[in-house]
């Protein structure tokens, strides 16, 4: 099972006209059953959602108030997850005849067209606030507070990841958490610009759509989605052009090559694409090769190997990837070492579909065919698995039958490609030479989906492309921020990251937002503080434009940062 948990937006996705009808409960009780979990996440108030939806219990938590409160439905625990709004935010704004809806115990909400009211009384009064537009309505919240945020809490108390996680909204305020769930749905009545940016399109509206997503969770897990186009382990491009991606379920690749050839540097960018997008992995290091990498916790030392209890404490922590060191052993000890870390990650992964990734290096020493018992463990059942080995040959039969991505890095990589052929006893398939008529060293395979082919590597990854998640989501130095003014200097609107400056963008009138553009302050923040070219050059390109709207400009520049940091993987 990949999805482990289901979350839900509430007003026009789970429910429909406000309440939640008896079919809709019956499908989420069986998504309990199937041992998932299921997650409401929902702008309102919690005191008028529980009047309005009884049968709550149905849910394991609930994500109320725009993402800034906790809600446990079996004990009816509450849990804040932000500052309290100030009082005179509210005060302020009846002063200037704001409707104030609803002012929950962190959200403010009133709604179009008084954003501009609120934006002004949130600069006057210095605060650290952000506004957030769901349909009509307008939400105060502090700055990094959404949806997202309040899904992540929830799933850390789950102790589930986003990836493993369905979502499924109808608003632009469901943006938030939908794009960060591993799988993301629209009901058919969802805002265009939603279902431009999901998975899936529900035929039904509210709770039919919802009951129709289930039925497919249910039925195959949503398979169809684990290829992805967009999505996987970038390794590189085919001499035409075209990426050459791994999908991150399911696959099982085998990565060989001379001794020092190039595998643990492929691998490392691997990993670290995977740690990028959040994607748990465990790194076995029979060497000691990856002691240096950055962001992985290193477990075992050269002179002590890492033991199965403190991999399994580091693996509970959704968010946090390992490096398992094995060298202190002995080679032949590796293989009985590998055999009881193997069996307890995967109990692990049956309860929470993690970790989602799994890259064993020298793997003809911890998976040896010589070690007997290794049949036991029944290792053609797994899946989303990098070997990388100069000596496939020392491996398990079973193993090398279950390779569906075999990858070459030599000087020959045709000798390697035969030679493991020969260990299968299959024939060899033709390797064309490369088209440009150029030395190359990589080459890719999918047995039984077409002809091998030459590809060239990804360069190595730099400091700014580890860190793209900060710069969607994280919390930039007030200098590196992006500040609103306009032209007479009426506004301070700070954006620390590129997820507020988006929903700030959103909001400041045309003018504002033309004369940012035309002084060229947001090609300068591209290219200065976020150090992106491709958004620094399409900026530059669009500000030089005259036949573009503000909002037309607004668009393209929003599309280009959810394709290059939203969902790279």
């Amino acid at each position: 099972m990949l999805y482990h948990a289901l979350a839900l937006d509430y007003d026009g996705t789970l429910a429909t006209n406000g309440f939640v009808d008896d079919a809709t409960v019956e499908a989420l009780v069986r998504v309990r059953e199937s041992g998932r979990r299921v997650v409401l996440v929902t702008g309102r108030l919690l005191a008028p959602l529980l009047s309005a939806f009884p049968q709550v219990g149905v849910c394991d938590l609930v994500v109320a108030e725009n993402g800034a409160l906790l809600y446990f439905p079996d004990t009816r625990e509450e849990r804040v997850l932000a500052e309290p709004p100030p009082r005179k935010l509210v005060e302020k704004l009846r002063e200037r005849d704001v409707p104030v809806d609803e002012v929950g115990r962190v959200i403010i909400a009133t709604y179009v067209p008084h954003e501009t009211a609120v934006l002004e009384t949130v600069r006057d009064l210095a605060l650290d606030s952000q506004i957030v537009f769901n349909k009509g309505a307008v939400m105060v919240l502090p700055t990094g507070v959404n949806k997202a945020s309040g899904l992540k809490a929830a799933l850390q108390e789950l102790g589930s990841s986003p990836h493993n996680t369905v979502g499924a909204g109808d608003a632009e305020n469901d943006l938030a958490f939908l794009n960060v769930c591993g799988a993301s749905a629209a009901v058919a009545n969802a805002l265009d610009t939603v279902k431009q940016q999901v998975d899936i399109v529900l035929r039904g509206s509210a709770s039919e759509g919802i009951v129709e997503l289930i039925e497919q969770l249910l039925s195959d897990d949503l398979q169809s989605l684990n290829e992805r186009p967009d999505h996987g382990i970038l390794l590189g491009h085919e001499l035409s052009g075209e990426e050459v991606r791994v999908p991150i379920y399911g696959s099982r690749v085998l990565v060989t090559g001379d001794s020092g050839g190039g595998k643990s540097k492929l691998a490392i960018g691997c990993l670290e694409q995977l740690m990028q997008g959040e994607y748990q992995t465990v790194v076995f290091d029979p060497e000691g090769d990856y002691q240096s990498v950055e962001g992985p916790v290193i477990l075992g030392t050269r002179e002590r190997a890492a033991t199965a209890e403190e991999v399994m404490q580091v693996v509970r922590n959704s968010g946090q990837s390992c490096v398992v060191s094995l060298f202190a052993a002995k080679h032949e000890e590796q293989a009985p070492m590998f055999s009881k870390l193997y069996r307890a990650l995967q109990d692990h992964r049956v309860q929470t579909g993690r970790p989602h990734w799994n890259i064993i290096d020298e793997a003809h020493y911890p998976v040896a065919s010589s070690w007997q018992p290794i049949d036991d463990l029944h290792l053609e059942d797994f899946r989303s698995v990098m070997y990388l080995t100069a000596y496939p040959e020392q491996m398990p039969r079973n193993v090398l039958d279950a390779i569906e991505l075999f990858v070459a890095i030599s000087n020959e990589p045709a000798k390697l490609l035969q030679k493991f052929c020969e260990v299968l006893g299959e024939e060899t398939p033709h390797l064309a030479p490369p088209a440009d008529g150029a030395e190359h060293r990589a080459v890719a395979w999918w047995r039984g989906k077409g002809s091998p082919f030459w590809f060239r590597r990804l360069p190595a990854r730099g400091a700014h492309q580890r860190h793209q998640h900060q710069y969607l989501d994280g919390k930039m130095h007030d200098v590196d921020g992006f500040y609103f003014r306009g032209p007479k200097a009426a506004l301070n609107l700070a954006a620390g990251n590129l997820r507020t400056f988006m929903e700030l963008a959103e909001g400041v009138d045309d003018e504002t937002w033309a004369y940012h553009l035309q002084r060229g302050d947001y090609a300068r923040w591209f290219k200065d503080k976020i150090q992106d070219q491709e958004l620094t050059a399409l900026t530059e390109e669009l500000q030089q434009s005259t036949d573009v709207s503000p909002q037309q400009v607004r668009e393209r520049i929003f599309e280009l940062i959810r394709k290059l940091y939203v969902k790279e993987l």
